[in-house]
């Protein structure tokens, strides 16, 4: 799932036309994405433990733009040196894999996204 959704943001990232290099912007906007997810999961556990651990706002971000930072050198070696595999196996796909596969990845940035705001 990981690759597919990395696929998603480099298909759009180049659809839009928005960078010279689509594969890298892809890379590290995923990258960002999986930091805000822990840094969410962060708040929910602190949530759910009756505020037991005293987390503040800028202690979040602070945290979340580390961990982004570490998903980014760590995912450099998971996604983006095979990213030209990747790449080929997700545009092969049949036409109802990909609907499936459009439809949770905008879930994902969806719930991501409102998740970020609403937590």
């Amino acid at each position: 799932m990981i690759y597919e959704i990395y696929y998603w943001f480099y298909y759009y990232i180049k659809k839009l036309n928005w960078a010279k290099s689509p594969d890298f912007r892809a890379f590290i906007l995923y990258s960002m994405f999986l930091g805000v997810n822990i840094a969410i999961v962060f708040k929910l556990i602190n949530m759910l433990s009756n505020n037991f651990f005293i987390l503040s706002k800028s202690f979040l971000k602070e945290g979340s733009l580390i961990i982004s930072i570490t998903f980014l050198i760590s995912m450099y070696f998971v996604l983006y040196r095979k990213r030209h595999k990747i790449f080929q196996k997700y545009e092969n796909m049949l036409p109802k894999r990909r609907i499936k596969g459009k439809l949770f990845f905008w879930l994902y940035v969806f719930i991501t996204s409102f998740s970020l705001y609403h937590l």
